[in-house]
């Protein structure tokens, strides 16, 4: 995992627009039950008055999810926005992680805004609890037969001839 790291004497003072795009494995991304197809596309807004720095960033991708309802894989749109708070110091921290918060005192002239964590965070925790591909989904799709709905997944289970064994 390489991570996003940003020299703070790189990110000019005043307002200033920037966009870094990383793949799913430079921050880390893995859950259970889905897959990160697509890069991870951070538009920042910075605001750097020299001695406060402030980062706006919206996080944006695309998460292969399987729906909770008929379990077929479906693409979801992710789209969030964080904001870090950042006080510019002689003396102060070399990196700056936000691990724990959004808040963070860093060197002025020297130091690293490390964002991998807080991003990967954000796309983990902003995952749906309950995936599903449509608000209408029907769920898995049943076979009628007779009076009996059947899933067909399971008709294969009656080829199955188990041989009772003698004791």
């Amino acid at each position: 995992m390489f991570g996003i790291r940003l020299p703070i004497s790189e990110i000019k003072e005043g307002r200033d627009e920037f966009v870094l795009t990383v793949s799913p494995e430079e921050l880390g991304l893995s859950y259970p039950g889905s897959e990160f197809p697509a890069p991870v596309r951070i538009s920042v807004v910075s605001q750097n008055s020299g001695l406060e720095l402030t980062l706006k960033a919206r996080v944006e991708t695309i998460i292969r999810l399987r729906c909770s309802r008929c379990l077929k894989m479906f693409d979801y749109d992710f789209e969030s926005t964080i904001i870090l708070f950042i006080k510019l110091q002689r003396g102060g921290s070399q990196i700056a992680d936000f691990i724990d918060e959004d808040f963070a005192f860093l060197d002025q002239s020297s130091g690293l805004l490390d964002i991998s964590e807080r991003i990967r965070e954000e796309i983990i925790l902003g995952l749906p609890r309950i995936p599903l591909c449509s608000q209408d989904c029907p769920g898995i799709a049943y076979k009628v037969k007779g009076e009996k709905q059947v899933d067909e997944r399971w008709e294969s289970l009656k080829n199955i001839h188990l041989e009772k064994t003698k004791k």
